[in-house]
């Protein structure tokens, strides 16, 4: 075991964002399928994505946070809650709107805002430091939506919870009223129309009792079973409240005008209520202020909570069945647990203490973590992607994804098994959920022979139409993600019920891709690249012979021995053939006589993507594919060959996500030349999740460093002035395929994980002799701790969080035989045998052993 002291492997510290770092700043906000509101890195509620549907740069009027505060004695001080508008002023110039070369002025840009802005985040919760010299307080605005691994209901909750604290540094009171403001926009529709009109006839109305003050936000304009039906609500425990329902009702902008007058002035408003609805195609602003006195020295913490309600989900990138036909419709998930938003914000504030700790507890768990800071900001800030509309959960609570959001409408629907194959996220982080859309991949989008369309159609039990190729990579993929979830559930039963629709998605390879049945995909594949490859290659061949190594596990879990031989003879025969067919010396290529004879091949070019599937082997503890020198060579090879120091003299025709004197990795090149006339679409990209791929492959390969220099120049391109730290795209943004940055770490804590074995094993590959990090194994999740102490022992725990889980193995890094050990379930000690090699240290534990929160398994030698 050696010890790591280079920079690259430096432990976690928090980021602060600042200056022009904030510029390009947007974190989702909102739950597992309820689309989301970003908050931008000023404090701005930006992209209003809770319709149903993506819609990046749409801002209601005059939603925002703002403050008054006066110090005694003194004059009184108005900001809104954001940091100062900065230059280019024109950028967000809206001509017919007639404001001039400055933002819109639905977005306020006259108003005084607070002078600078610091912006930090530990996912789920976003934090932003407020400064300005002329406010007598200082100000903290924090913003979560609930986050709790396996907890699938809290997680999904359509809201924004905020507390903003105010803190007196000063030697007078302080009196001030903390305002959110907000437009009832229920019934916003991305396309007016006839058939979808503008929001109007707005109802707002005010509620308060013994625990709850709040506006409810509503419209008379649609009937409860419209796709634009919705409501809203804005809420507070706080007992001393202000407000103003609707703003006033005027020509130009006399409702702001107003504002300014009484709040802005006072830091108060009329506390009125008019029960009329807006005009027919016109809509409200309401206002909900906290007040609080601030003595000297102390502080305030005021919670307020944004809920929203827009129960049916619509197919609307697909025309209706008939010409005076609707789309499609079905209810959001949330919808069949809460009634309306305002249900949604009493159960937030009736769980509050329980959501913020359980969220807490995570976010520490993910965090005070001794890997890299650019490794748990590229795990975390992925995880972002899950809150917005790249994602939903369909009215049973089925999983189902977008690949991406394109500005307005879901970028490549019906959860593409080969973009979902890189995403390693939720299978950790709500394995319930990744099962269920393995059932329904498998139950609704599998033909008789085995053919599967890879996207599923909606809406759920839809029959697929099956008129395009299978995507090879996609649906070998399945097979090992069903592998997958067995390991982290371990139920036998649930593996049986989904083996026989495994066997013929597996065996369709002998059909159309293996015809000669020699374990090598040599017939054309359609796959992620959005073409078909022809001959043998080792993106689909890698994929199937992990495939065909998965198999042979299940089927000797489930006593089908008679497919295990006949899996693993092929994989015997496809492993050789792979090396000495399309290996090269360095690295593995396409065999294709004329590479210009179809357009889109690659033929003697270096794929980055050629190991995809010993990736996945290494995470599910599959062993080598092929000749493991011919794969330490490979992934060497992609590292030379495709790794880019600097793309200022690159030549791209394709989309770009790097430029300049950016490093990156792009998909493909040809250093032996061969270079197609017309390679495959995307070849001189750099894909992010790809990207992250390789990068894990390469620490499990002992390629640390060279993987770690791919992530962390991946956040260099994502710092915040230059790009959005949480939102890497593709085709689209939020793009799926980043979710594969998850992988990392168990990639670099050695995690593997058998429910059904009851066997789970950790071997950090950096800082080994003080190292911490979260994982998440089926059942429970929390922390692994390995220290070395200072007389040369070593002190080891498996610490869960939430949930308990069985062990009856541990497999650890190899350790000096000398060692003693002594096994402990929390403060009892527990009988096992420990078996020593060079590589592993393996503790067979004389019983099964349950560990939970309270009775963590800790290993100590001496």
């Amino acid at each position: 075991m050696r010890k790591t002291n280079d920079k690259l492997f430096a432990p976690y510290r928090d980021k602060i964002f600042m200056g022009k770092e904030l510029q390009e700043i947007a974190f989702p906000l909102g739950g597992l399928g309820t689309g989301c509101i970003s908050l931008s890195g000023k404090g701005e509620l930006v992209d209003w994505e809770i319709f149903n549907r993506p819609n990046k740069n749409y801002r209601p009027r005059h939603s925002f946070f703002s403050l008054w505060a006066q110090k005694e004695g003194e004059t009184p001080v108005f900001r809104i809650l954001e940091s100062r508008l900065s230059p280019s002023y024109s950028r967000n110039l809206n001509r017919e709107d007639g404001c001039g070369a400055i933002p819109w002025c639905g977005y306020n840009p006259g108003l005084p805002r607070m002078e600078k802005a610091e912006f930090q985040s530990r996912f789920p919760f976003a934090h932003i430091d407020f400064q300005d010299k002329k406010m007598p307080l200082k100000i903290t605005l924090e913003a979560f939506n609930p986050f709790i691994p396996f907890n699938v209901k809290d997680s999904a909750l359509p809201a924004i919870i905020f507390f903003v604290t105010l803190k007196n540094p000063g030697k007078k009171k302080v009196r001030a009223s903390l305002a959110f403001s907000l437009e009832n926009m229920n019934g916003y529709t991305v396309h007016p129309s006839a058939e979808n009109p503008p929001p109007g006839k707005c109802i707002n109305r005010f509620k308060n009792t013994s625990f709850l003050n709040g506006i409810s936000l509503t419209s008379e304009k649609f009937s409860t079973d419209s796709p634009q039906f919705g409501n809203m609500a804005v809420g507070t425990t706080w007992k001393n409240i202000t407000w103003q329902v609707p703003w006033f009702r005027g020509g130009w902008w006399d409702g702001l005008q107003h504002f300014c007058n009484t709040f802005g002035k006072t830091g108060k408003f009329d506390n009125n209520e008019d029960p009329s609805p807006s005009g027919e195609n016109a809509t409200d602003i309401v206002s909900l202020g906290l007040k609080a006195d601030i003595a000297p020295g102390k502080e305030v913490r005021l919670p307020l909570i944004l809920s929203w309600y827009n129960p049916w989900f619509e197919l609307y990138w697909q025309a209706p069945a008939c010409d005076k036909c609707r789309h499609a419709k079905w209810k959001n998930y949330y919808a069949t647990i809460f009634g309306d938003s305002r249900e949604v914000m009493d159960y937030a504030f009736q769980n509050l203490d329980r959501l913020v700790s359980e969220s807490r507890i995570f976010s520490d768990n993910l965090y005070q973590s001794t890997l890299p800071s650019y490794v748990i900001e590229s795990a975390a800030n992925n995880l972002s992607t899950l809150k917005t509309p790249t994602c939903v959960l369909l009215e049973d609570g089925s999983f189902y994804g977008f690949e991406g959001c394109c500005e307005k409408w879901g970028c490549c629907e019906g959860s593409c098994a080969h973009v979902w194959n890189y995403a390693q996220a939720v299978s950790q982080l709500f394995p319930s959920l990744e099962r269920g859309l393995r059932e329904n991949e498998l139950k609704h989008c599998v033909r008789d022979d085995g053919h599967m369309q890879f996207r599923m159609p909606l809406p759920l039990g839809a029959p697929a139409k099956h008129d395009f190729h299978a995507a090879a990579d996609g649906q070998l993929g399945t097979v090992l993600k069903v592998y997958r979830e067995y390991l982290f559930c371990g139920d036998k039963k649930w593996l049986e019920q989904q083996w026989s629709q495994v066997k013929k998605i597996l065996e369709y390879s002998w059909k159309e891709w293996d015809a000669d049945k020699d374990g090598m995909i040599e017939g054309m594949h359609h796959n992620t690249y959005d073409i078909e490859f022809y001959g043998a290659e080792p993106l689909g061949n890698s994929f199937y012979l992990a495939a065909l190594k998965a198999a042979v596990k299940m089927a000797k879990i489930l006593g089908d021995e008679e497919k295990a031989k006949e899996y693993d003879a092929l994989f015997q025969t496809g492993s050789k053939k792979m090396d000495k067919t399309i290996f090269n010396g360095e690295y593995y290529y396409q065999k294709i006589k004329d590479v210009d004879e179809r357009k889109y091949q690659f033929g003697k070019g270096c794929l980055s993507d050629q190991l995809i599937g010993q990736w996945y082997a290494d995470m599910l503890d599959l062993g080598d594919l092929a000749n493991p020198a011919h794969i330490e060579k490979a992934y060497k090879s992609i590292f030379r060959y495709n790794w880019k120091e600097s793309f200022a003299d690159f030549f791209n025709a394709q989309r770009v996500y790097v430029m300049n004197d950016e490093k990156g990795l792009v998909l493909c090149s040809w250093p032996k030349g061969g270079r197609p006339r017309f390679p495959f679409p995307y070849s001189d990209e750099a894909w992010y999740g790809i990207e992250y791929q390789v990068a894990c492959g390469m620490i499990y390969r002992g390629m640390v460093k060279k993987g770690l220099r791919i992530v962390e120049a991946i956040r260099r391109r994502h710092k915040g002035s230059n790009r959005n730290p949480w939102n890497e795209p593709e085709c689209g943004n939020h793009y799926a395929r980043s979710l594969a940055s998850f992988g990392l770490i168990p990639a670099l804590s050695g995690f593997h994980y058998s429910a059904g074995e009851k066997r789970i094993g950790f071997s950090p590959v950096i800082n080994p002799e003080n190292f911490q990090c979260f994982f998440a194994a089926g059942s429970a999740w929390g922390i692994f701790t390995q220290k070395q102490e200072i007389k040369g022992g070593w002190k080891i725990q498996i610490i869960p969080q939430k949930g308990s889980m069985d062990i009856k193995e541990v497999d650890l890094s190899g350790f000096p035989e000398r060692l003693n050990w002594e096994i402990r379930r929390g403060d009892d000690r527990i009988e096992g045998v420990i078996k020593m090699t060079k590589t592993k240290t393996i503790i067979s534990l004389a019983k099964t052993t349950r560990i939970d929160e309270n009775t963590p398994l800790i290993i100590i030698s001496k």
